[in-house]
């Protein structure tokens, strides 16, 4: 799902771009702001879903921690997920602290 928003909001910037450059589209500075109101919808959303996933990731590394026995299987898939969020997450600077 994070992929997919990532995606459109890379193709929503590509869009922008065309509309600053007046490449493709000819744009008012009206529909300009509209598109970087959306895009700014988009990484917000974007944001607050990488925030739960990573919420998410940290629930399930409890939850395995207090398993007595844990079936190689089951520790690879998480592994798998816990890089794959990395990387993902990796990918958007943390915010600065206040």
């Amino acid at each position: 799902m994070e992929i997919v928003i990532i995606l459109l909001s890379v193709y929503l910037l590509s869009q922008i771009f065309l509309i600053i450059q007046n490449k493709k589209i000819m744009a008012t500075q009206e529909e300009i702001t509209q598109a970087l109101t959306d895009l700014t919808a988009v990484v917000v959303k974007v944001g607050e879903e990488t925030k739960a996933t990573l919420q998410k990731v940290a629930d399930l590394e409890t939850a395995l921690a207090s398993q007595a026995d844990v079936s190689p299987a089951l520790q690879s898939a998480f592994d798998a997920l816990k890089e794959q969020v990395g990387i993902v997450d990796a990918l958007v600077p943390d915010a600065p602290s206040a």
